[in-house]
């Protein structure tokens, strides 16, 4: 397993694209920066799981401006995670 750390949040401007899928190869997640840039090959299940977890972090960020918003998210997210249960 390979584990590479870029920290992006030092950098002014980023540009971010996703490169459609091709006949011999996935769809490609493309950031480009004045380092460099990154490109992961990924299929569109790996694109979804990327894109929920920037959501839920979001969301998050969000939620934790007050502490009332905060525990609707927390007892929202218990709640769905015992119908996914059930």
């Amino acid at each position: 397993m390979t584990e590479i750390s870029i920290d992006l949040s030092i950098e002014r401007r980023i540009n971010v694209s996703i490169e459609p899928k091709m006949t011999y190869s996935p769809a490609i997640l493309a950031i480009k920066a004045k380092f460099g840039a990154i490109s992961l090959q990924v299929d569109n299940d790996q694109l979804g799981e990327i894109g929920e977890a920037i959501r839920v972090h979001l969301e998050q960020s969000r939620y934790n401006e007050t502490p009332d918003q905060q525990l609707i998210h927390n007892m929202e997210h218990k709640h769905a995670i015992e119908e996914a249960i059930a």
